[in-house]
């Protein structure tokens, strides 16, 4: 898709009852309430927050925090930059390549390409790195920043005021050599900890 002469890349996963979810979560469900012969279509969806491409509010993990719908819009649009860490499979190597990158993040959204499906394996060592560096928001392909009972990854980030987005998608379309103009829109959901996005690069 084109805007003005840009390029605009979704990041977004489909929602369906085949959508993949988070081990323990409950599985998407979809179904007719009213047909066309009814005279509308009509259906019935039921699955978590956290299904798909979704954003983690700070209330996911931290008493007190924030809840969905108290994240000011302005938190959602951002300048992004992005990241490939798919074949680094040595932590020094992730830890240095996000070390050269943190001081072009501040104020903005990192994309993090990691080609693993349940969990991006982000550290606390590479949290502290962005968020020494000043990022806003922290987005990964996997279904979960990490896969930890401590939750040690989310609790640095939203304490932090770093959102997460989990769950995108095409970041192989993606260049580490181009800024994007990121736009994260979630559902408003009230007293929710989580809820699935719309999500979309802008290339600049």
């Amino acid at each position: 898709m084109q805007l003005m002469g840009k390029t605009v890349i979704d990041l977004t996963r489909s929602i369906s009852e085949s959508t993949e979810v988070y081990p323990g979560d409950p599985p998407v469900q979809v179904s007719v309430v009213s047909a066309l012969e009814d005279g509308f279509v009509l259906e019935r969806l039921c699955m978590s927050t956290h299904v798909g491409t979704h954003l983690d509010a700070p209330y996911h993990v931290l008493l007190g925090g924030a809840d969905v719908s108290h994240i000011g819009l302005e938190q959602l649009l951002l300048l992004a930059m992005y990241a490939d860490v798919s074949t680094l499979s040595n932590k020094e190597d992730r830890l240095y390549k996000l070390k050269k990158l943190a001081p072009t993040l501040k104020d903005k959204a990192l994309l993090l390409r990691t080609d693993q499906k349940l969990s991006a394996n982000v550290s606390p060592e590479e949290v502290d790195v962005l968020i020494a560096g000043g990022i806003k928001l922290l987005g990964v392909d996997a279904m979960s920043v990490e896969h930890s009972d401590d939750l040690v990854v989310h609790k640095k980030l939203l304490s932090s005021e770093v959102l997460i987005v989990e769950g995108l998608a095409n970041l192989h379309k993606l260049s580490d050599k181009q800024e994007y103009f990121l736009v994260v829109a979630p559902l408003k959901l009230e007293g929710c900890s989580g809820a699935p996005v719309r999500a979309f690069a802008i290339s600049l």
